[in-house]
Parts: C-alpha cells; sequence; structure tokens
C-alpha cells in the first residue's frame, strides 16, 4: 500500500471540474463531490491508500476534498477483490478488470478519448502442442511482463483467456499515435523467448484497433475485434486500425474467429 498523498487531479475548465485520476486517469466532472467518488474508485481499485484531491475553483484557487478513509477490510476480503479483476495467471486486468477501466473513462458530460488495442498471438496453438500448457503459460508471462514494461502509466493492460490482450491507452485519439503504440508492442512482443533453459521461439502478434471517446465499452472493444479478425485473415503480424468500412461488430458479441490462426 502507497502512503496518503497529495494528489493533484486537475482544473475547472467551462464550468466543469476536470479532475485527472490516479497514475493519469483524466475525467471531466461536475463537481466535487463526482471528483471524490471517481478517486476512491479509482483508487480502491488500483490497492492505493487514499489521500487528498486537489482541484480548482472557478477563479483558478486550489479546493482540497479529502478522501474518506478507505473501508477496513479482512486480507481475505482484499484477495478475493483482486482475483475478482485480474487474471490469475499473469496478473493483469481481466475481463471484469478491463470493463471497470473503461466505466471510468466514460465522465457524466464528455466521454474521453482512447485507444484500444486488441492483440491476439499468432500460431500460439503451436506453441501449445510443442512445448505443453506449462511451455505456453511460461510465453503468456513473459509476453504479459513486455506489455506492462511498455504502456505509460494509467493505461490498462488486459488478458481476456487465452493469448488474447487488450491495451487501453488514455487519451489517444489520433490513429497514427495508436498505430504507433502498437507497433511498439508488436515488435517487443516478437523478440525471442526462452522457454524451459534453452529452447527460444518468436511470437508474432496481430492487433485490431479501435479509437474514440464511447459511452459503451463494448463498441470500442467490438470495433478492434472486427479490425483484429480482419488483420488476422490478412496475413497476419500486422496492426489494423477500424474504419466504418470494416463493418461494425454484429452485436452478438466479439467477432469469433473459426480456428486458432
Amino acid at each position: 500500500m502507497h502512503p496518503p498523498a497529495r494528489r493533484r487531479f486537475g482544473q475547472r475548465r467551462g464550468g466543469a471540474i476536470v479532475v485527472a485520476g490516479v497514475a493519469g486517469l483524466c475525467h471531466q466532472l461536475s463537481s466535487a463531490r463526482r471528483a471524490r467518488e471517481v478517486a476512491e474508485r479509482r483508487l480502491d481499485y488500483l490497492g492505493e491508500a487514499r489521500g487528498e484531491v486537489v482541484v480548482h475553483d472557478s477563479r483558478g484557487g486550489p479546493v482540497v476534498v479529502k478522501l474518506r478513509p478507505p473501508e477496513a477490510v479482512s486480507p481475505a476480503t482484499a484477495h478475493w477483490r483482486h482475483q475478482a479483476l485480474h487474471d490469475e495467471l499473469t496478473d493483469l486486468a481481466n475481463r471484469g478488470g478491463l470493463l471497470e477501466s473503461l466505466e471510468l473513462l466514460a465522465a457524466p458530460h464528455q466521454a474521453r478519448w482512447c485507444a484500444v488495442l486488441y492483440a491476439d498471438l499468432d500460431g500460439f496453438k503451436r506453441i501449445n502442442d510443442t512445448y505443453g500448457h506449462a511451455g505456453g503459460d511460461q510465453v503468456l508471462m513473459a509476453i504479459a511482463d513486455r506489455l506492462r514494461d511498455l504502456v505509460r502509466p494509467g493505461d490498462t493492460v488486459a488478458r481476456l483467456g487465452g493469448d488474447e490482450f487488450v491495451i487501453v491507452a488514455d487519451g489517444v485519439n489520433d490513429a497514427g499515435a495508436a498505430l504507433e503504440i502498437a507497433e511498439r508492442v508488436r515488435r517487443s512482443v516478437a523478440a525471442p523467448l526462452v522457454i524451459g533453459t534453452e529452447e527460444v521461439v518468436v511470437v508474432t502478434s496481430s492487433f485490431g484497433i479501435a479509437i474514440g471517446a464511447e459511452r459503451e465499452a463494448s463498441t470500442l472493444l467490438g470495433r478492434a475485434d472486427v479490425a483484429l479478425y480482419r488483420a488476422k485473415r490478412d496475413g497476419r503480424n500486422q496492426c489494423l486500425v477500424w474504419t466504418p468500412a470494416l463493418g461494425a461488430p454484429t452485436g452478438r458479441g466479439f467477432a469469433r474467429r473459426p480456428q486458432r490462426l
């Protein structure tokens, strides 16, 4: 647990308090009360101790909003809360943790722009078939560590199960910037990995990218999945940004890749 600290969260713009959450997460909020609620939720999610939120009044002066002390919970309850939002193998966010982060980006009056990078490892079934599930798990954990090292503070990295990962890059509203992030991650994933003590493997990945300020988390995830499906179909080991020409998500869940490619 980090010690309580004063955190500068934002400033007032156009009558609304702009509150930047822990580790760079930003929200446009209409009141100090809402600032407190969002900050407490985010701090709980990150497992941080609570301190103070500093916002600005209409004249630009600082206003300190004290956060309530965290609810005392038993170690067992804290462990359960963590497990509920994190993947057991990699300790990345799971689907629930990912949706929580995306929901926190949806401000009451103006949703935050972000880029959703949906990644799938190419040919991962071959690794499991060759090295067994223990070898496959070793590869997944190594890739999870690489993703953690590459993202910015405040961005979210999640594993949705199997060999699928999602990165949510907060504040990214440009296709070029999103592609730059995805290409950097793709190159890192493709660096040689050692399984056991001597076996070296190279794993490539495909990325579908969606950018927007959508209130519904499933919208951006669905668009990124559509782009990922096309990237896999058209050759793999590449990044593709969703456009309307690729088609809208079906609304019946994510695109189904009939077999692991």
